[in-house]
């Protein structure tokens, strides 16, 4: 009897410690929010950290809030990812979307993509547009998937019907080239004009060389010079070769020797080889 008694006692003045501890770690994260709404990130970074690490789901998805968006720490996408992905699996449901998100983000650098497509067929099931996107683009590399252009063109539609500027991109490349689909010109300018009309500078040069080239369109060496103008001013290098080019021959714009050296020297700067040589002989 007294052993029992004894087991009792033990596990009674256990309970308050427990209790305390969870008390204190929603301190700790309540000192993040707190430090955050001073503009204390460094600050806040360690509460949230501390709270984060201990299981706090708020906490973890807060903490990878901070390295995606540079707020405290140096921006971090893949410690985002760590973080959101802790806070996803416990049912954050706005930490799926943040890591479709820095999952793009890392689109280019990720060695295993086996979390991304799961994440992003998770959440293209849902329809979410750029998840969709993201997907397509996993088919179309073979990263994390086998190749497979038809599914990449499934998603790749997916998306940009509903107005996803990149998928509209892909979309239009996929019926330029032929992958997945029979190459369709006229469908591949459609849908080019659409992602270069909301901006998309390789939308906008792809769709100067349909122009150019007379690929699903007539042959338009003005409308060719507009979009490459356009996208040479977003920085896109190919572009600025060609509207150099343009400029230096006088092909429907204004002849101007000084504005070709221009956007050569600006794709020159990006490491266009082409450029730099033009460039180069400009001088001489």
């Amino acid at each position: 009897m007294k052993k029992i008694i004894s087991l009792f006692f033990v596990i009674f003045t256990l309970m308050p410690t427990m209790a305390q501890s969870e008390t204190e770690i929603e301190d700790w994260y309540n000192q993040g929010l707190e430090s955050l709404a001073q503009h204390d990130f460094a600050e806040a970074i360690k509460w949230y950290k501390k709270a984060a690490e201990q299981g706090h789901v708020k906490a973890q998805f807060d903490l990878g809030w901070c390295y995606e968006n540079a707020n405290g720490v140096q921006q971090d996408y893949m410690e985002a990812i760590k973080w959101y992905k802790l806070a996803a699996e416990k049912g954050e449901p706005v930490a799926l979307l943040n890591l479709v998100v820095c999952y793009e983000h890392c689109r280019d650098i990720l060695e295993d993509y086996t979390d991304a497509v799961q994440v992003f067929k998770q959440m293209a099931e849902q329809g979410d547009a750029k998840s969709q996107n993201n997907l397509g683009w996993c088919y179309l590399h073979g990263k994390g998937v086998q190749q497979d252009y038809s599914e990449a063109l499934k998603f790749f539609r997916k998306a940009a019907e509903q107005e996803y500027v990149e998928a509209q991109f892909y979309l239009g490349w996929c019926y330029n080239t032929g992958k997945g689909v029979q190459q369709d010109n006229i469908e591949a300018v459609k849908w080019y004009k659409l992602a270069a009309e909301q901006g998309l500078a390789k939308a906008q040069y792809n769709l100067g060389c349909c122009f150019a080239n007379g690929y699903g369109v007539n042959p338009d060496y003005t409308e060719a010079a507009r979009w490459w103008e356009m996208a040479a001013e977003r920085g896109h290098t190919d572009a600025q070769y060609n509207i150099g080019l343009c400029y230096y021959q006088g092909r429907s714009v204004e002849q101007s020797y000084a504005d070709a050296a221009k956007w050569w020297k600006k794709a020159a700067e990006q490491g266009h080889a082409d450029a730099q040589y033009n460039l180069g002989m400009c001088y001489l």
